[in-house]
C-alpha cells in the first residue's frame, strides 16, 4: 500500500516547478524564494538522507552506526555494498529500485501531471527523471512543510509496516497531529497546468496572480517560442534599470521595466498575457 503523497503548502510556483521538465523552463531566472529545481533536488536528497537516518536509527533490534550508514547510503546511491549483513540485504535491496520508483509515481498518477515539451521525455521511462522528480518533491516538501513531513512520508514508503510512534518523536507536538491532515491523494489533480481542461476554463490571470512559468508553459504547449531580450536603460551598476521585451515567435507582445531583469521580465510577460487573453 503506497502512502498518500503529502500536500506541499505555499504558492503554486514551487509546485509547477516540481511538476515541470527543464524543457519548459526556458532559462528562467531563479525564484526569489527557493531558487530552482536544481536547488530543490539538492535539498531533497539531504532531507531524504536525514529521514532515512532517523528511520534506521529507530529500527529494532538496534543497528550499529556502521549499519545505519550503509543503510542510508544504500538508499541514496541506489546500490547495496556486499559486506552488509544478509538479513538487512533482503529487506532493503530493492526498495529504491527503478521498479519501486515507477510503482510509486504511477500510484501518485505523476505521468498525467508531469509536464514537458512535446517529444522530450516520458518520466516513467526515465530513471534519471524519476529520481529528479522524487528528490525535488522531497525538497519542496522540506522547504514548505518541514523535515517532519519528509520523515513521515519516506518512512511510510520504505517501511509500510513501521508504526507511527517509531518516528513521531521527531515531531513537535503540534506537527505530529498535522503531518497528513491534508494529503494529496494518489488520484488527486495537481494544480491546473496549461494543457489541462481546468486551466483552459480558468479565469485569466490578474494582477498579483500572474505566473511567468504558467505563461511560458502555455506558449510551449501552443508551439510558440518565447524570448525576453533585455537592455540596461540607466542607473549605477549595482542598481541598474532594466527594460525587457516579451517576444512570441520574434514578435514583441509586452514590455516591462524594473530594478532587476526578473522584475522587468515578469511585467513584460504580464502585459503579453493580458494582450493575448491568456
Amino acid at each position: 500500500m503506497v502512502p498518500p503523497l503529502p500536500k506541499i503548502t505555499g504558492d503554486v510556483d514551487i509546485i509547477l516547478d516540481v511538476y515541470s521538465h527543464e524543457s519548459l523552463k526556458m532559462g528562467d531566472e531563479r525564484n526569489i524564494d527557493y531558487g530552482d529545481t536544481g536547488r530543490l533536488i539538492e535539498l531533497g536528497e539531504k532531507a531524504i538522507q536525514m529521514a532515512l537516518t532517523f528511520h534506521f536509527f529507530n529500527k529494532r533490534p538496534m543497528l550499529d552506526v556502521e549499519e545505519i550508514q550503509v543503510c542510508v547510503y544504500t538508499f541514496i546511491l541506489f546500490r547495496l555494498p556486499n559486506e552488509f549483513r544478509l538479513e538487512a540485504k533482503a529487506s532493503i535491496a530493492t526498495v529504491l529500485s527503478d521498479e519501486n520508483l515507477r510503482e510509486w509515481l504511477t500510484a501518485y498518477n505523476i505521468k498525467s501531471k508531469y509536464k514537458a515539451a512535446p517529444n522530450t521525455v516520458d518520466i516513467l521511462n526515465s530513471p534519471e527523471e524519476m529520481r529528479k522528480f522524487f528528490k525535488s518533491y522531497a525538497g519542496a516538501l522540506q522547504h514548505r512543510n518541514g523535515l517532519n513531513h519528509v520523515i513521515s512520508w519516506i518512512t511510510a514508503l520504505v517501511d509500510p509496516d513501521a508504526q507511527p510512534n517509531n518516528f513521531v518523536k521527531a515531531m513537535s507536538p503540534s506537527s505530529a497531529s498535522e503531518d497528513h491532515d491534508s494529503p494529496l491523494a494518489p488520484d488527486s489533480p495537481a494544480p491546473p497546468l496549461p494543457n489541462s481542461p481546468a486551466s483552459q476554463t480558468a479565469p485569466k490571470a490578474v494582477e498579483g496572480n500572474f505566473s511567468l512559468l504558467i505563461f511560458n508553459q502555455t506558449a510551449s504547449q501552443k508551439g510558440i517560442k518565447v524570448t525576453y531580450p533585455a537592455v540596461q536603460l540607466s542607473g549605477p551598476s549595482h542598481q541598474p534599470l532594466w527594460k525587457v521585451t516579451c517576444c512570441l515567435d520574434g514578435v514583441p507582445q509586452g514590455e516591462g521595466t524594473g530594478r532587476s531583469q526578473k522584475q522587468a521580465k515578469e511585467e513584460a510577460g504580464r502585459q503579453a498575457s493580458a494582450k493575448l487573453g491568456w
